[in-house]
């Protein structure tokens, strides 16, 4: 029997559900399996932003005294609090599509079902690393920072890093400065020029990846010319600038402190943002997290350092960890790469960090541990975690602010529409499943991030 675009979609809408998205992109990934989810509308929130309480001050107030009734008690404190806003309003859109050849020539339910599958792999893929990426992305939501000088016209590009890249993935640049609003292929004399979208078309050892074609069947050279500063920012293709506030909040972005900004910042960012969650850092310390560094120059791992930033950190939070056995509550983790891990294990090789017995995670991840104050804090190790550094994170004080749970757009036909091509339909459909959310902090000063780790 012959199916139609009407049979398909009645397969799409029942086959790939809220649910199974939602679970798979929550167990894909060890760090977003251990960050609680909290719906907008829990909160005090209203049109997908939701508004957070954050103490700005103390309120702490103590005082000796002989207990006659003319001492003076303690002068009053009263602590201060602030709003902060989390805007939810992130939109993440997957896409999956059919030919017409495909849909007509499916022979009974079976293969309908297998090419429905398929779509469905896909679409989960793009979400868990999608979710992953923009965790990982840099302060205004860049993937990697272009640092060849060349001003020839090629097709490999030398970055600072390549792991949040993957092939078929749509790039573009933008100049260091002020982030211009752009959109595709409008960057000319800042990067990527020419008429056609970039992608990703292969990528090379750690520091570089290769310009494809539209279709990204071959590499397409002579496109590539690096103009102007030896360092531009790489977005993913249409979210290009931070000031139209499209790409969820990072790591990086959360973490910072203002007052460190002349000794140390994220490599190639001059400065640390001013306003965080709608506060500014400037005004308010409470916005800072704790930061160790050697000022932008790696150094091999200094037990000393971590140790001082659990420090820090447990004096605005105290920090509890597994007991002995791997069984327990805990409320921070260290977040980190396999680098910054082997650096990690080979300063503490005494203790036998190969041996231990990992420590049961939420949703089956399993995970080493770091001893302070003879607690187990699991270490979380993420493909795209930021190099050359540790991130401690508060899960009690970090969320996944989280819209909507999901949902197909409305197309022409169902969910589904025509494809097009340069605004002429061809002959196939698409069809869009979109969800919004942001990644938010209750508080900062209870997380911290170690810089300038050496990696192995």
């Amino acid at each position: 029997m012959a199916f139609s675009i009407n049979d398909l979609d009645d397969v799409v809408k029942e086959y790939i559900t809220n649910t199974g998205i939602h679970d798979h992109t929550e167990q894909a990934d060890a760090l977003t399996a251990q960050i609680r989810k909290v719906n907008v509308e829990d909160v005090d929130g209203r049109d997908m932003y939701a508004y957070l309480p954050i103490k700005t001050s103390s309120g702490a107030g103590f005082a000796y005294s002989t207990g006659t009734a003319t001492e003076n008690m303690p002068a009053d404190a009263v602590p201060q609090y602030k709003r902060m806003t989390v805007d939810a309003n992130k939109k993440a859109t997957g896409t999956i599509s059919f030919d017409d050849t495909v849909i007509k020539n499916m022979k009974g339910s079976s293969q309908l079902l297998n090419a429905v599958d398929m779509r469905k792999s896909d679409l989960l893929n793009y979400f868990s690393k999608n979710n992953e990426r923009s965790m990982n992305a840099g302060v205004y939501g860049e993937l990697a920072w272009v640092t060849d000088a060349s001003t020839g016209a090629e097709s490999d590009v030398v970055v600072d890093n390549n792991k949040l890249l993957e092939v078929g993935l749509r790039v573009l640049t933008s100049q260091t400065g002020t982030i211009l609003t752009q959109t595709a292929d409008q960057d000319i004399g800042n990067g990527l020029t020419g008429s056609t979208a970039y992608r990703v078309f292969s990528k090379s050892g750690n520091t570089k990846f290769v310009i494809g074609t539209a279709a990204n069947t071959s590499a397409q050279t002579d496109e590539w010319t690096l103009s102007g500063a030896t360092a531009k920012r790489l977005f993913l293709d249409g979210v290009v600038t931070d000031s139209a506030n499209l790409t969820p909040a990072s790591l990086c972005k959360l973490l910072d402190n203002k007052g460190e900004e002349d000794d140390s910042t994220w490599e190639y960012e001059s400065e640390v943002p001013t306003t965080i969650q709608g506060l500014s850092r400037t005004t308010y310390n409470s916005l800072n997290c704790q930061i160790q560094h050697n000022s932008g120059t790696p150094e091999t791992f200094s037990e000393t350092k971590l140790d001082t930033l659990f420090d820090d950190i447990d004096d605005y939070a105290p920090i509890s960890g597994t007991n002995e056995a791997g069984r327990g509550n805990f409320s921070h983790i260290i977040y980190t790469n396999k680098g910054v891990k082997r650096a990690l294990f080979a300063a503490y090789s005494d203790r036998e960090f190969s041996n231990m017995e990992y420590v049961e995670l939420k949703l089956g991840h399993k995970a080493p541990t770091y001893i302070y104050e003879n607690k187990m804090i699991p270490i979380v190790i993420g493909k795209m975690a930021k190099k050359n550094s540790l991130f401690v994170l508060n899960l009690n004080r970090l969320a996944r602010f989280m819209g909507t749970e999901g949902y197909w757009e409305d197309g022409t036909n169902g969910v589904f529409s025509r494809m097009l091509a340069s605004g002429a339909k061809v002959h196939g459909w698409e069809a869009f499943y979109s969800m919004y959310g942001n990644l938010g902090a209750y508080d900062f000063q209870s997380m911290g991030v170690m810089r300038d780790i050496k990696e192995q």
